[in-house]
């Protein structure tokens, strides 16, 4: 059962920080007057949420230069300032927590639990059964608590990622050794491979389908300069769908969010998976080395494009879906914008734009359906599965799914969320946290 308890750390700015914590004593002071309230707001889940929320605070000058907490109610507020002091609270604050004993943050916890029965009592007193269960619940849970061990290590961990989401570790298997050297090795036999290409000579598979005759009729287009000007357009959107993956994670990850770790490993899923794919898609064309459907209007070897016994796969489509891919794989596993329909969005966006380069191969002349889906199935290949296959579906190291997934939840986090934010009081300033369990 997920209990919420808000623990308040305050620090007095006339004086140096204080070296034991707010006891549940002096908590329950300010919230007894309130009791009444509590037992309507518990029934909503709402009881741990009734104390009253710290004003929006900023720094001003004083006389001599230095810097306190004033509040006017939220108007005019410098938020950076405001944010900077709040950090600077929130380190005060750490250092304060990192100074206490084990035993300190035990006793916090029990003597917390303590008042939660307390109030459970009042409400059998008052007939309010269901509200002195979830009170009771609670101050069990807390009891609970109290009794884990690395308790104190535990707690600062929870917070330091609380207060700096943006330092959150990298939750799936880490690029290593194997994975830089495969990479170099592919990306080197996909060099070669492009450079040795089979861009003219006798082409291997000249037969013609039915399916793609269709097709080819239906979706060409007549004018040259209007095929030449599709195929431009499918460079264009090929090159996108290569650059968006990483313009994607760096403006999310590394601009927003300043986590460089997290960025460079995000980039080499999308190395690695582009890696893949110039190697798969290359050493296909060489090996099977279809004629392209334009060959058959070229008047005495003059062709309005180049290459042109590579038609099957269709490089862009398997380059466009590999980016595609890759988007969605990270927002849906990263939820990089934070909003599921916004990742969905992204996902969906990216791949309409893999299909439109599909379709711009076709209209251009430059590939045969088959050709494309071909490619299509490379790229999602390299975009959806080898991703899952070499990180997302591990939690660390070389293991099963089944066993990541359970050590995964082996260690989830004792606490779940813990805010910051600025409190100002009548004797002082400080800092009130709040901790979901």
């Amino acid at each position: 059962m997920r209990s919420c308890i808000s623990l308040r750390l305050f620090l007095v700015a006339l004086a140096a920080l204080g070296p034991t914590f707010t006891t549940a004593e002096e908590l329950a002071t300010d919230e007894a007057s309130h009791f009444s309230e509590m037992l309507q707001k518990i029934q909503n889940k709402d009881f741990f949420q009734n104390s009253p929320k710290p004003q929006v605070c900023a720094p001003s000058q004083t006389s001599d230069a230095g810097k306190k907490i004033t509040c006017d109610g939220g108007a005019g507020v410098d938020l950076e300032s405001a944010s900077e002091t709040s950090r600077l609270l929130w380190l005060n604050t750490r250092l304060e927590l990192q100074n206490k004993s084990e035993s300190d943050f035990r006793k916090t916890l029990r003597l917390q639990s303590e008042e939660l029965e307390r109030f459970a009592q009042a409400a059998r007193k008052a007939h309010e059964d269901a509200t002195a269960e979830a009170l009771s619940a609670n101050a069990e849970s807390l009891r609970l608590l109290s009794d884990q061990p690395r308790l104190k290590e535990r707690i600062l961990e929870t917070a330091d990622l609380a207060f700096e989401p943006t330092k959150s570790s990298w939750a799936w298997r880490k690029a290593g050794v194997w994975d830089y050297s495969g990479v170099a090795a592919v990306s080197a036999g996909a060099a070669y491979l492009e450079i040795n290409s089979q861009d003219a000579g006798t082409a291997s598979w000249t037969h013609r389908n039915g399916f793609d005759e269709a097709l080819r009729s239906t979706l060409r287009l007549d004018s040259l300069s209007a095929r030449n000007f599709t195929n431009k357009v499918s460079d264009v959107l090929m090159g996108g769908l290569i650059a968006a993956p990483f313009l994607d994670t760096f403006i999310a990850i590394g601009i927003r969010d300043r986590n460089g770790g997290k960025l460079w490993q995000t980039s080499v899923i999308n190395v690695e998976s582009f890696a893949f794919t110039s190697l798969a898609s290359s050493l296909l064309q060489n090996t099977i080395g279809r004629e392209r459907p334009f060959v058959r209007n070229c008047v005495n070897g003059d062709c309005e494009y180049g290459l042109e016994n590579r038609s099957m796969p269709s490089g862009h489509a398997a380059f466009a879906f590999t980016g595609a891919g890759l988007i969605c794989t990270h927002h849906s596993y990263q939820t990089l914008y934070g909003n599921k329909k916004a990742d969905q969005a992204a996902c969906i966006t990216a791949l309409g734009l893999a299909t439109a380069t599909g379709v711009a191969r076709l209209m251009a002349d430059r590939h045969y359906t088959t050709d494309v889906v071909a490619g299509s199935l490379i790229g999602l290949f390299s975009g959806f599965v080898l991703p899952r296959l070499l990180h997302y579906s591990w939690t660390s190291g070389p293991a099963t799914t089944v066993a990541a997934d359970s050590a995964k939840k082996k260690t989830e986090p004792m606490i779940k969320e813990l805010s910051v934010a600025p409190l100002v009081l009548n004797s002082g300033g400080g800092l009130s946290c709040e901790i979901r369990f």
